[in-house]
């Protein structure tokens, strides 16, 4: 089934939605079949897409797809960017947008924005159905 730009615009929306608000949702109970976890509680990978070392303060949103998560990193975005490039097979359309870098693979299937937070980064995953 091919991915509709309302789909893809749709998703994005969801995304950056998780991205503004992720910090006034730290710490707070949401309400919804939501996983919340820091520290090494952290998964290692969310569906299929490989999660940093040092992960933390994740929140996963995944009760069917689209599913998203967010968490932070110590690293730098630019750090980020080559490892989850590193690690996607494929080509990948990469822009930078509002101090934020965002990478698409696979016709949107997956989608992560990179943001600068503090001392680190935070990082936002969207992975959408086939």
């Amino acid at each position: 089934m091919p991915i509709t730009t309302e789909f893809v615009k749709r998703a994005l929306g969801c995304l950056l939605f998780s991205l503004v608000f992720s910090h006034s949702l730290h710490g707070e109970s949401l309400g919804v079949k939501t996983a919340t976890a820091s520290g090494s509680a952290c998964p290692s990978t969310f569906y299929n897409v490989q999660l940093t070392s040092d992960a933390s303060v994740c929140h996963v949103f995944a009760d069917e797809l689209p599913a998203s998560l967010t968490y932070h990193s110590k690293q730098a975005s630019n750090e980020l960017a080559y490892f989850f490039r590193q690690q996607i097979d494929g080509p990948v359309n990469q822009s930078v947008s509002q101090n934020r870098v965002l990478m698409r693979h696979a016709n949107d299937q997956t989608i992560i924005v990179i943001s600068r937070d503090g001392t680190g980064s935070q990082v936002d995953i969207l992975v959408n159905s086939h």
